[in-house]
C-alpha cells in the first residue's frame, strides 16, 4: 500500500521538524497456519478469513501447546502480538468453558468482536456472552442469566466479577441481603480463566484479581481450572507462576513474545518558519534582551526552535509585539492525511480538544470529504463507536481523532500514523498509543508525529532526538505481584468469615487489629463474626475504589433547571470536584457538592452568582494587574495559566497496614504569569513562570477512606521541609528509573506535613497498595541512590514527579550531588539510623529531676492554623513543675507576650544562677529584638549555663539527626501525644470555626509542649551523665 511521506507535507507547509527512524521488528514465526488448526476459519467471517492463511507466532503456538498439556500460562508480549488468539484457538479446539476478564468491555470492543467472529466460524456465536453492568441493564436479569447458563465463553470485567463473588457468598450464607449471582450455573464448571492485560490494572488491583481467582478455585468452582495471564510486563513473573501453581496444582509456563512492527519514522514538529523568525529577532530585537539564557537561546539555531514560544512571551514582556506567527495550523496539516491509503490516528488530551481538532480539519475539506474525519470517545454511544471502528477498518475513515478510548486492545487495521497532540507523561500510555499502528505486513513504514502543546511537552522535546528516544525507551513500570500483602489478605479473610470457612491465626489477628470482627460464644467454644465496622468494610470493598459502587452524580445547573451528565467516583470528587474547581470538559465551575451530587454551572454566570467565586475573581484581577497583565479567566484557563487545586489532608497509617483517610481542606486557584523566566534545572534549561495561589472561601465536602500501608517519620527539630521534599522526590525518581525496581510513580506517595514548621513529619504511603514497602530493602535503595547516574531526561522527570521541588531546586541552583545528599538524609529517617546507633547504649540512668539542680528547660514552637493564623507555645520545666503559655497571632507576626515571656525566663536564670537548656536556637531568635535579652543570653553562654541539647547530643552521641522519639527511647521516657495528632487537628479546616475542636487543640498543644520540655530536661541530664563517663 502507499503511505504519504510527511516530510513532503512539512516541506510544502514550511513546517520545521526533527526526524529520526526506528527499525522494525519481526517476531519468530512457525510453519503452522491458523487454518491448519481450525479449518473453519477459511470460510468464517471477515476477522477469521483475515488471519486464516497467516502463520502463528512462536509464542502463540507455544501457548497453545502448553495449554494442551494442562499447564497454566503467563504470556508476556507487547501490544498487537496476538495474545488473544493464543488462548482462544486452544479454547475453540477443545471446546473449553472460558471466563475472560477485560478491564472494561466498552474499551475492549475490538477484542470481543474478534472473539465473536472466531466462535461464529464454528457456529458458536450464541455461546458467547458479555456480562457487565451496562449489559445487564440493557438486556435484563432473566435474559442474561439464561444466556450465561449455556455459554462457552463469558466475557466480563473484574469489578463485575468481584460483586458477583460477593453475591455468591451472601446467597450461600443468607447473612446479607443481595441480588442473586449472575454467573451462577456457568462459573462452577469453568475450564479456563483468562486475565487480559494484567499490567493495565496496577499492582493493587492485579493482586486483588489473583486473590479473587484463588477464592473461586477454593470455594466456588467444582474443578481446578487452567489460568492464562496476558501482560506486557511483570516485575516478578516467577513469583506469579509459583502462586498460580500453588492455587491450581498445575505447572505454570512462562512464555515471552514480541509484537510485529514495521519500520517507523519519528517527527518532532517545532513550528513554522522558525529560522526566519530567529534571524528577524537577532537583527531587530537582540539588543533588548538582558537575560543571558534567553540571548544564548536566540543566538543558537539548534536550540531556538525548542524554546520559540517562551522567547516570544519573553519579548512580549519587554513590550515587543507583532512578531511573525510561528504556530502550527493543526487543521491544515492533518487535513492532508485524508488522501492517504492508510489511517491516521490522532491522540488528544481531552474530548473537547478532540472535537475541536476534528472541526478544524473538516473546515479545511470539501463537504464530500468531511466524513473521512471522525472522533472516537466514551461520550459517543457504543453502537456508533463500533460503527466508526468498522468504517475505519474498511477505509471509510482516514483521520480518527480520539482520547484514551482507543488504547485498550483495538485493532483498526491499516493505521499508518499516530499523531501525539500533547505528549503522554505515562510511559505505558505512550506505548499503548504507539501500538495501534503498523499491524499489517502490507504497510511499508509508519510514522509518529509529536506536536508539543503544553509546557511539559516542550520541556521533554527540548531534549531533542536523544531525549525523546530515552523517554520512549524507559522500561515500563513493573506490576508488583505480592498476594501476601495485607490488603488482599484482609479481603480474603472477610470472605472466609462471611462464607463460614476456617481462618488462620494470622487472618484472625489481622481482622482483630482492624476492628473488623468480634467474638461470640457458641456451644463448641468461641467463634467470630463481622463487627458493625466489618460489615461496613465488606459492603464497601469494591474493585476500583472503597465505598458505594455508584459514586457521585454530576449535574449541570442552568436556567433550564438541573440535569445529570455524568458519574464521578468518590475519590475524584475529593481531589477534583470541590466547590470552586474548574471543570474543563464543559467550560464550567463546580458550585456545590451535596448529598452525593456535584453541581456545575457555566463559568461566567457562576462568577457573578456566588460570593466565594466573586471574591476569588477580585483577588485574581488584582494579581494580574500587579503583573501588568490583562485579566481574562477563560483565556488563562485555555492556556493553562489558571488551574484549580484541592489541598487534601492525607492521614496515612502510622506504621504499617491500616486505614488511610483523605480529606479536602480547601480549594486554591493557582495562577501563573504569562511572562517566562529561564532557569537552570540541574543539567537542563527550564522555563519558570511567577506563580500565586488564591485560597477560596468555600466549604469542602466529603472524605475518602481505604486501606493501605503507611508510615509517619518524625524528624529533627528545625529540619527544613523543602530539603525533605527534594530528597523524597529524588528517591521516587531513582525507584522509577532503577532497573531493579521500575516502580510506577503512582505506587509510592509522600508528603511533608508542616503544620508545625519547626518539626515537619514525613508521610510515606502506598498509592497502589501491594505491600511494596514491606518488600523494599531501604539499605538497597540507599545503594541505588548512591550509584544513580542522572541524564537530562532525569531533570524533566523530576519536574513531572514534583513541580514544587523542581521550582525550589532551580531557584536555588541546587545540583545533583546536593540533591543526592538530601535523599540520603531522608533515608536516615526512614531507616532510623540515629535510633540504630544509640540503641546499643541501652537505657541511660539519670539523676532524678529536682528544682535543687537549678536547671530550667524551655521549649518554644509554633503551629499553623488555617492560612492566616499561628499559635505559639512556650513550655518550661524546672525539675518539679511544668508551665506553658499559648499565644495566637496573625501569620507573619510574633506575639509580644511571647518575647516578654522569654525575656523574663532569661532574666530569672541569670539572677538565680540557673542553667537554661533549650532545643535549637529558638529562644535566641526571640531575643534578637531585645538588646537586654541578648546581653543576658551571652552572659549565660559565657558562664556555661546555656545548652542546646541538639548540639550537645551530636557532640556526645556522634549523630547528626535526632528526634524526640529517639531521645525518649534512649532515656525510657513515654510520650503520650504524637506530633501526627497535633498536625491532624491543626490541619483540619474546621478547627478554627469549632470551639470544641479549638479547645481540644490547645489542650493537646499544652500537653505536647510540656512533655517535650520535660524530655529536654531529662535528656540534658543523660547527656551530662554520658559525657562524664566517655
Amino acid at each position: 500500500m502507499r503511505v504519504l511521506d510527511s516530510r513532503e507535507i512539512f516541506k510544502e507547509l514550511m513546517i520545521d521538524y526533527v526526524g529520526f527512524p526506528e527499525e522494525g521488528k519481526e517476531p519468530e514465526l512457525t510453519n503452522v497456519r491458523f487454518r491448519d488448526l481450525i479449518p473453519e476459519f477459511s470460510r468464517g467471517p471477515r476477522r477469521c478469513s483475515e488471519i486464516s492463511d497467516e502463520f502463528l507466532y512462536k509464542h502463540q503456538l507455544d501457548t497453545i501447546n502448553a495449554l494442551r498439556e494442562g499447564k497454566n500460562v503467563i504470556l508476556t508480549s507487547g501490544t498487537g502480538s496476538g495474545k488473544t488468539e493464543a488462548w482462544a484457538i486452544y479454547a475453540l479446539i477443545e471446546r473449553k468453558k472460558v471466563l475472560v476478564m477485560y478491564p472494561t468491555l466498552a474499551l475492549s470492543a475490538d477484542q470481543i468482536d474478534r472473539l465473536v467472529s472466531y466462535y461464529s466460524a464454528l457456529r458458536l456465536k450464541d455461546r458467547v456472552v458479555q456480562v457487565d453492568r451496562p449489559t445487564v441493564k440493557e438486556l435484563g436479569d432473566f435474559k442474561i442469566r439464561r444466556a450465561v447458563k449455556r455459554a462457552l465463553l463469558v466475557i466480563t470485567n473484574p469489578a463485575f466479577l468481584l460483586m458477583d463473588l460477593k453475591r455468591y457468598v451472601s446467597k450461600r450464607t443468607g447473612r446479607f441481603h443481595s441480588e442473586l449471582p449472575y454467573l451462577e450455573g456457568f462459573l462452577e464448571d469453568v475450564d479456563l480463566i483468562v486475565i487480559d492485560e494484567l499490567d493495565f490494572y496496577g499492582s493493587k488491583r492485579a493482586n486483588l484479581i489473583l486473590v479473587m481467582i484463588e477464592l473461586l478455585v477454593k470455594y466456588i468452582l467444582r474443578k481446578t481450572p487452567q489460568i492464562v495471564v496476558l501482560t506486557a510486563t511483570l516485575a516478578n513473573p516467577e513469583d506469579l507462576a509459583k502462586y498460580l501453581t500453588s492455587i491450581t496444582g498445575r505447572e505454570t509456563c512462562l512464555i515471552k513474545g514480541e509484537a510485529f512492527k514495521v519500520s517507523n519514522r519519528n517527527y518532532i514538529v517545532l513550528g513554522k518558519n522558525l529560522e526566519d523568525l530567529r534571524k528577524y529577532i537577532v537583527e531587530n530585537y537582540l539588543e533588548f534582551v538582558d537575560d543571558d539564557y534567553v540571548k544564548a537561546i536566540i543566538e543558537d539555531p539548534k536550540r531556538f526552535p525548542y524554546y520559540v514560544h517562551e522567547v516570544i512571551e519573553y519579548l512580549r514582556s519587554r513590550g515587543i509585539y507583532g512578531l511573525p506567527h510561528p504556530y502550527l495550523d493543526i487543521g491544515e496539516l492533518l487535513s492532508r492525511y485524508v488522501n492517504d491509503e492508510g489511517v491516521t490516528l490522532v491522540f488528544t488530551p481531552s474530548i473537547r480538544t478532540a472535537e475541536k481538532i476534528a472541526r478544524r480539519i473538516k473546515d479545511r475539506l470539501s463537504p464530500e470529504l468531511r466524513d473521512l474525519v471522525r472522533t472516537h470517545h466514551h461520550l459517543i454511544p457504543k453502537g456508533i463507536r463500533r460503527a466508526i471502528e468498522e468504517e475505519t477498518r474498511n477505509g471509510k475513515v482516514k483521520v480518527l481523532v480520539t482520547v484514551r478510548t482507543l488504547l485498550q486492545g483495538i485493532d483498526l487495521g491499516n493505521v499508518v500514523r499516530v499523531v501525539h497532540y500533547g505528549i503522554p507523561l505515562d510511559v505505558r500510555e505512550f506505548h499503548q498509543r504507539e501500538g495501534r499502528k503498523g499491524r499489517r505486513r502490507t504497510i511499508p513504514f509508519t510514522e509518529s508525529i509529536f506536536i508539543p502543546i503544553f509546557e511539559s511537552d516542550r520541556r521533554l522535546l527540548s531534549l531533542g532526538e536523544e531525549g525523546l528516544k530515552e523517554f520512549a525507551n524507559i522500561p515500563l513500570e513493573y506490576v508488583i505481584i505480592n498476594p501476601d500483602n495485607k490488603y488482599v489478605k484482609m479481603f480474603k479473610a472477610l470472605f472466609k468469615v462471611v462464607y463460614g470457612a476456617s481462618l488462620s491465626d494470622n487472618e484472625i489477628k489481622l481482622l482483630k487489629d482492624l476492628n473488623l470482627v468480634t467474638e461470640y460464644k457458641t456451644l463448641t467454644g468461641v467463634s467470630i463474626k463481622l463487627s458493625d465496622e466489618g460489615v461496613r468494610v465488606w459492603n464497601n470493598l469494591n474493585f476500583y475504589e472503597f465505598g458505594p459502587p455508584y459514586g457521585y452524580t454530576k449535574l449541570i445547573r442552568d436556567e433550564e433547571g438541573e440535569r445529570p451528565i455524568d458519574e464521578i467516583s468518590t475519590r475524584d470528587v475529593i481531589y477534583c470536584f470541590q466547590p470552586g474547581c474548574f471543570d474543563l470538559s464543559s467550560d464550567a465551575v463546580i458550585t456545590e457538592v451535596f448529598r452525593r451530587r456535584v453541581y456545575i454551572e457555566e463559568l461566567s454566570t457562576a462568577l457573578e452568582k456566588y460570593s466565594f467565586l466573586d471574591e476569588a475573581l477580585g483577588y485574581y484581577e488584582t494579581v494580574k494587574y500587579r503583573w501588568g497583565e490583562r485579566p481574562d479567566v477563560k483565556s488563562d484557563l485555555i492556556k493553562g495559566n489558571l488551574m484549580s487545586r484541592v489541598n487534601v489532608l492525607v492521614e496515612p497509617p502510622r506504621n504499617g497496614f491500616g486505614k488511610i483517610i483523605e480529606r479536602p481542606m480547601n480549594v486554591m486557584w493557582v495562577l501563573e504569569s504569562s511572562r517566562p523566566r529561564f532557569k537552570k534545572l540541574l543539567d537542563t534549561i527550564v522555563v519558570i513562570h511567577d506563580r500565586e495561589s488564591i485560597t477560596l472561601n468555600a466549604r469542602t465536602r466529603g472524605y475518602y477512606e481505604d486501606f493501605t500501608y503507611g508510615y509517619v517519620y518524625e524528624t529533627s527539630f528545625g529540619e527544613d521541609p523543602d530539603i525533605l521534599r527534594a530528597g523524597l522526590a529524588f528517591i521516587k525518581l531513582v525507584l522509577r528509573l532503577s532497573p531493579r525496581y521500575r516502580l510506577s510513580l503512582r505506587e509510592l506517595n509522600y508528603a511533608v506535613a508542616c503544620a508545625m514548621p519547626k518539626q515537619p513529619l514525613i508521610y510515606l504511603w502506598e498509592g497502589e497498595c501491594c505491600g511494596i514497602t514491606e518488600l523494599i530493602d531501604w539499605g538497597d535503595v540507599r545503594k541505588e541512590v548512591m550509584r544513580f547516574k542522572p541524564t537530562p531526561l532525569s531533570s524533566i522527570l523530576l519536574w513531572f514527579i514534583d513541580e514544587d521541588v523542581a521550582r525550589y531546586i532551580s531557584e536555588l541552583g541546587i545540583g545533583w550531588e546536593q540533591l543526592r545528599s538530601y535523599a540520603l538524609r531522608v533515608l536516615d529517617y526512614i531507616e532510623g539510623v540515629t535510633y540504630l546507633r544509640i540503641k546499643d547504649l541501652g537505657v541511660i540512668k539519670v539523676p532524678k529531676p529536682s528544682r535543687d539542680l537549678k536547671i530550667v528547660s524551655a521549649f518554644v514552637f509554633d503551629v499553623k492554623l488555617g492560612s492566616d493564623k499561628v499559635i505559639y507555645l512556650i513550655a518550661k520545666y524546672d525539675g518539679e513543675d511544668t508551665k506553658s503559655q499559648v499565644f495566637e497571632v496573625t501569620a507573619g507576626s510574633i506575639p509580644y507576650e511571647l518575647v516578654r515571656s522569654v525575656n523574663d525566663l532569661v532574666s530569672a536564670c541569670v539572677e538565680h544562677g540557673y542553667t537554661l537548656v533549650t532545643l535549637g536556637n529558638e529562644l535566641i531568635k526571640y531575643c534578637e529584638n531585645s538588646k537586654v535579652c541578648s546581653i543576658l543570653m551571652n552572659t549565660l553562654e559565657n558562664e556555661r549555663k546555656l545548652y542546646d541539647v541538639m548540639r550537645l547530643g551530636k557532640e556526645v552521641l556522634g549523630v547528626d539527626l535526632i528526634t524526640f522519639n529517639d531521645i525518649a527511647s534512649l532515656i525510657d521516657y513515654e510520650l503520650t501525644v504524637e506530633p501526627m495528632e497535633v498536625v491532624k487537628l491543626a490541619s483540619n479546616s474546621r478547627t478554627l470555626s469549632s470551639k470544641y475542636l479549638y479547645e481540644k487543640l490547645i489542650s493537646l498543644l499544652r500537653t505536647y509542649g510540656e512533655e517535650r520540655s520535660k524530655l529536654i530536661y531529662i535528656f540534658y541530664l543523660a547527656l551530662r551523665s554520658l559525657s562524664k563517663t566517655t
